[in-house]
């Protein structure tokens, strides 16, 4: 798992230079040289849905996801276990949901491409069930290891 979330980090810190510079090119080809270029807006928008899932499933695997922890602070270690469980379990029917939606979609869209650059909407659906694989494995994982008290 370290060796996916080392793969998803540089996936994430890829995407969002991709992003600052494409979003930059724009600009100045829009403002500054008076000729907008069409597929920025389109790069920069589907690298920006990728690096949100690979953010999300990088907040869950490093315990970082927001939380509002005022009251979980204030019960006891067992209460924590409890509530702890029951918002993974809560969460998990979300993930199945990502993977069948999500393969769905990338097998429903494959045929249709983006509109500049024609690359098949289903290689941009498939981060759904990718990352829904990843988060429901995580938190099962997790889960485990709260329960054993880990």
């Amino acid at each position: 798992m370290r060796l996916i979330e080392k793969i998803m980090e540089v996936a994430g810190a890829l995407l969002m230079a991709t992003i600052c510079v494409v979003v930059f090119i724009g600009v100045v080809y829009r403002y500054l040289l008076n000729s907008p270029i069409g597929w920025i807006e389109e790069v920069a928008r589907y690298a920006l849905v990728w690096v949100t899932y690979i953010g999300s499933f990088l907040a869950i695997r490093r315990s970082r996801h927001l939380s509002i922890d005022v009251i979980v602070k204030r019960l006891s270690p067992k209460a924590q276990k409890v509530l702890s469980v029951t918002a993974m379990l809560v969460v998990l029917p979300f993930c199945y949901v990502l993977i069948v939606v999500g393969f769905y979609y990338a097998r429903a869209f494959m045929d249709q491409g983006t509109p500049y650059l024609d690359i098949p909407l289903g290689y941009i659906y498939f981060i759904l069930p990718f990352i829904g694989v990843l988060l429901t494995y995580e938190l099962v994982l997790r889960m485990f290891h709260t329960i054993k008290g880990e």
